[in-house]
């Protein structure tokens, strides 16, 4: 890297606002080498043509999970390696225990990495000067992904439409109302009829993987504030810890509408967090599962427990007891 390159550098750190030491899951110096610009949402209408990815089987959008607001200045986002690639991530590990102390959960769900950000290779075809500005790498909200994927159905037919497709894609027209993380909204989304995309538009596109950029553990800690000594321990051998997954898109908990959505993920934020609560124990299981009959006399002459099972006897047992069911139930 020449010294040109190391002064444009510090240029678009001044110009952002953040410090060379600031960490983030963008790999921009990939994106340099590439010549892809970052796409971001202007207020007023957005006119984006989302490009197919390498791979004919993968979806057009990639899943991310970022830890935000971390660091001495709460510059600061992790991707989470646990989320990721099922590998160990060490502030998902201090939410654990957090949350396991008892921690109000305003503390620990500050740590959260959900819900997740997509990823999406496109062009912005508001008009023939932005087309030309080439490929983007557009960092979308959840509520995005949602308005895209509602609107790749037909509700009467059922077809799904990709809107990626090289041909028979569509163009993403939606409005963008703020430009902070607690005002931004996102509204007004439609898919229009567009031209197939040119061939040079799909030249040499990266995989999205290879723009993401992952922190070391250390520095994951630094961030945390934590010594590698205040660390949580790593499972025993022979307990792996589970890995939790992403959260489920029903169709019953639906949480946003099509007309109008604000963006909860707050680009800037650490995005609230969806999972659902796990239900507690039932407290009396036998009650509501599986209900013993009443006054069932044991066989006097059941044979002797020989420590193997009888299995005509069993299925007898069994036959018999749905026969009396039977009965009571006619009576």
């Amino acid at each position: 890297m020449g010294r040109m390159d190391a002064i444009n550098k510090e240029l678009k750190q001044k110009e952002s606002g953040f410090t060379s030491d600031r960490h983030w899951y963008i790999n921009t110096e990939a994106l340099d080498k590439l010549s892809i610009k970052q796409y971001k949402a202007t207020e007023g209408d957005n006119f984006l043509r989302i490009l197919p990815p390498l791979d004919p089987e993968a979806y057009f959008g990639l899943a991310i999970f970022v830890h935000y607001n971390l660091g001495p200045d709460k510059n600061d986002a992790f991707l989470c390696p646990r989320m990721m690639k099922k590998e160990r991530c060490v502030i998902c590990e201090r939410q654990d225990a957090l949350k396991a102390k008892g921690v109000e959960d305003t503390v620990w769900k500050k740590l959260g990495c959900f819900p997740p950000r997509y990823l999406y290779l496109a062009r912005d075809c508001k008009n023939d000067e932005t087309m030309d500005e080439g490929t983007q790498l557009y960092d979308a909200p959840q509520t995005v992904n949602n308005e895209i994927l509602t609107l790749s159905k037909d509700r009467r037919s059922g077809e799904v439409v990709d809107v990626s497709d090289p041909d028979d894609g569509k163009l993403l027209v939606f409005t963008r109302t703020g430009m902070k993380a607690t005002n931004t909204r996102y509204s007004g989304f439609e898919l229009e009829k567009d031209d197939p995309i040119p061939e040079e538009w799909l030249d040499n596109l990266p995989e999205l993987e290879d723009c993401l950029q992952y922190a070391s553990e250390e520095d994951m800690l630094k961030a945390l504030g934590l010594p590698p000594e205040e660390i949580v321990d790593t499972p025993p051998d022979g307990e792996k810890e589970d890995t939790p997954e992403p959260p489920a898109r029903s169709g019953r908990r639906e949480r946003t509408r099509t007309s109008d959505v604000a963006d909860t993920s707050a680009e800037k934020e650490t995005p609230k967090d969806e999972k659902e609560d796990v239900p507690k124990n039932d407290p009396e299981p036998s009650t509501r599962r599986t209900r013993r009959s009443p006054d069932r006399e044991v066989e006097k002459d059941a044979p002797a427990d020989t420590g193997k099972a009888d299995d005509t006897a069993g299925d007898d047992s069994v036959k018999s007891r749905l026969r009396e069911r039977l009965a009571k139930r006619k009576s």
